[in-house]
């Protein structure tokens, strides 16, 4: 009997965790209109806390705020991804779907960047929210971080279900625009002044070509 209320109450316990979750699962008007201030504001340091405050809403936040300030996407993404690693892939999907598709790639370099595990997930998810710009995003994480090119590719590939030399052959033929790419991901980092991450400076086994040296990288925090 002992043993059947127990079991009881630890299932009770955890249909209460799970209700408490869903009623949780979206921003509060108190939260959003935080977000929204500090993204206008570019305090970048208000949005990493709200996220460690609320880490299952990670990609909200960071919707919410590169939609309040498109200006700062990618250093937003860089952010908050590295806020809550777990959800750069979403993080990543939410800012690109909040702002100019132009900026895609820089966000998917940018979250790559801080968080180099997920690049080829972050690569495919933003790559089905601007398919136009599949070459320059594929290209730009590649350079991001290029010991994942390979799996960057096949991830693209299956999420496009096209193949991996034609998924290669547009990031090839976009390698400027990704190159660029990766270069704004790292100038918008270093302004945010607390991530330490920095752009390789040679990719050419993929046909990407170097980092411009007028781009100064950012120094790998210690």
């Amino acid at each position: 009997m002992n043993t059947r209320k127990l079991l009881l109450a630890l299932l009770l316990g955890l249909s209460s965790t799970y209700a408490m979750a869903q009623n949780s699962s979206t921003l509060s008007a108190g939260v959003l209109a935080q977000v929204q201030q500090d993204a206008q504001a570019g305090n970048m340091q208000a949005l990493a806390q709200a996220v460690a405050n609320n880490p299952a809403l990670a990609s909200q936040i960071a919707s919410a705020a590169a939609a309040a300030n498109p200006s700062q996407a990618v250093a937003i993404a860089a952010v908050v991804a590295k806020a809550a690693p777990s959800q750069a892939t979403a993080v990543a999907s939410a800012v690109a779907a909040s702002v100019s598709s132009s900026q895609a790639a820089a966000v998917a370099a940018a979250v790559a960047l801080s968080v180099p595990s997920q690049a080829a997930a972050v690569a495919a998810a933003v790559v089905l929210v601007a398919p136009a710009q599949q070459g320059a995003i594929t290209a730009a994480v590649q350079v991001a971080v290029p010991s994942q090119s390979a799996a960057i590719v096949q991830a693209v590939a299956t999420a496009t279900n096209t193949s991996t030399q034609a998924v290669q052959a547009q990031a090839t033929a976009q390698a400027a625009a990704g190159q660029a790419a990766a270069n704004q991901a790292s100038q918008a980092i270093s302004q945010t002044g607390g991530i330490g991450v920095s752009v390789p400076t040679s990719t050419n086994s993929n046909n990407i070509p170097e980092v411009n040296p007028d781009v100064e990288p950012v120094s790998p925090a210690s």
